[in-house]
């Protein structure tokens, strides 16, 4: 009996697949970002590739302070940290005059880089897509947190202050943020936002989002970057019926697909408008795939619920990574560590999907609340391995020494039962509405506040 309950909760070793993801974002990397967002700026003792590890770093061990992590820095006590020998406030100045778009542009070559070497693992029930779409992506959008830090310039100021905004596209295959733009305006308009999104997506995406994305703009913006939409239908978009192309019987109701007109003159667009109509609801959706060979309303239907996965990736990032609290009040900073946060976000879901084939489960089985957690400690044990056989091969430079056995870490491993997700009861309590979370007010508009931003 012993034997068959181990056969059924099978033992996986976290480092090894860590190991392989451990140095993703190589100095050479980040030399190249550097010099390819580069204006004025000049590298320095704190270089992007440092500071870069330094926030990483911050991320998975999540200190108290950033003094602190600055002085185990200093010593060179913590291996996953390049050794810092700065003064405290010459990192806050460095964070505060090096603009964000260097971080973003690392974090985007990394997902680029993550993107050519796997495949993905997650949604393989939507997996018919890719012969349609060269990538399925979730939009959407988050205010970050509030700050905590009283700065002085906000002694007077009594409302909720928010450094920023970010909008992600989540890759559904992949399971991680293939785009993430931050602003250091919280009030910033969600359409100015999505269109330098839009910008940057490959050809032939498919994009799927709530219904405040569901406008004329949005589709003629897709259709400008030849990709595609599947928004939730806003109920102020009005359309006109050109004709019905099916009507299927549905339990509990009926489904249909019809074509019809939205805009006028050079704004006219032809979308398809998916109704479901099941057990006294209905539920309505538009898509700007014209062809129902390449998107049914089945599939549609199948499709539409895995948007909430974008929501998924904002509570990862807040509270699963600890992007609640920021370290540092500038709005470059700021996007620092979201930025760090979103890397290792994107590196331990790769991660959680080579776990989940190794166990022979989907990868969706696994919680990621109870799988980061180990893996920041795998990621740990693959740092201090290495650091550990490069000063013993120093010391022994006639000889090549072995690099000690996955097995010597025992406290990598865990069962798939430590891991594997919960299910949720139906029954679940309302969250109540907070009004104080309409009282805030983005820094960008206190008086004061320019010169923490760039």
């Amino acid at each position: 009996m012993e034997k068959a309950s181990k056969r059924k909760d099978p033992v996986v070793n976290l480092a090894p697949v860590v190991a392989k993801l451990h140095d993703i974002a190589t100095e050479e990397l980040c030399d190249e970002v550097f010099y390819a967002v580069r204006s004025t700026e000049r590298q320095r003792d704190l270089s992007l590739h440092s500071l870069f590890h330094f926030w990483t770093a911050v991320v998975l061990r999540a200190p108290p302070s950033l003094s602190l992590a600055l002085e185990q820095a200093g010593l060179g006590i913590d291996p996953m940290v390049p050794k810092l020998t700065v003064a405290l406030g010459s990192f806050f100045e460095r964070c505060k005059t090096l603009h964000h778009g260097f971080f973003m542009g690392l974090y985007h070559r990394i997902t680029d880089r993550l993107e050519e070497e796997t495949e993905g693992a997650y949604a393989r029930e939507m997996h018919g897509l890719k012969k349609h779409f060269t990538a399925v992506g979730i939009i959407d959008g988050s205010r970050c947190d509030k700050i905590l830090h009283r700065l002085k310039i906000l002694h007077d100021v009594r409302s909720v202050i928010l450094p920023g905004c970010m909008t992600a596209v989540y890759d559904l295959f992949r399971g991680f943020a293939s785009r993430l733009f931050f602003w250091n305006d919280a009030a910033l308009s969600e359409h100015k936002r999505t269109s330098e999104v839009i910008e940057t997506l490959s050809e032939g995406m498919l994009l799927l989002g709530d219904r405040l994305y569901c406008t004329i703009e949005m589709f003629l913006d897709l259709r400008d970057a030849k990709c595609f939409g599947l928004f939730r239908r806003n109920k102020t978009l009005k359309h006109r019926m050109v004709r019905r192309l099916s009507r299927k019987r549905v339990p509990g109701g009926y489904l249909e697909d019809l074509l019809v007109e939205i805009g006028e003159g050079e704004r006219l667009v032809e979308v398809r408008l998916i109704r479901l109509k099941a057990n006294g609801k209905t539920h309505e959706a538009m898509t700007n795939v014209l062809d129902p060979e390449v998107l049914s309303a089945e599939t549609i239907v199948d499709l539409y619920p895995l948007r909430w996965q974008v929501e998924r990736l904002f509570f990862a990032l807040k509270v699963v990574l600890n992007l609640k609290e920021f370290y540092a009040a500038n709005p470059n900073a700021v996007a620092m560590q979201i930025y760090a946060a979103a890397a290792v976000h994107a590196v331990f879901r790769i991660a959680q999907g080579e776990v989940a084939e190794k166990l022979g489960v989907a990868p969706e089985e696994i919680s990621t609340d109870k799988i980061f957690p180990r893996l920041a400690i795998a990621a740990y044990a693959v740092a201090m391995r290495e650091v550990l056989h490069e000063e013993y091969q120093r010391q022994v430079p006639d000889k090549k020494l072995r690099k000690p056995s996955w097995n010597r870490f025992p406290f990598t491993k865990t069962r798939l039962s430590q891991i594997r997700l919960q299910q949720r009861s139906e029954h679940r309590k309302k969250r109540k509405y907070c009004k104080s979370r309409s009282q805030w007010k983005s820094l960008r508009a206190v008086r004061g506040s320019g010169r923490l931003l760039s």
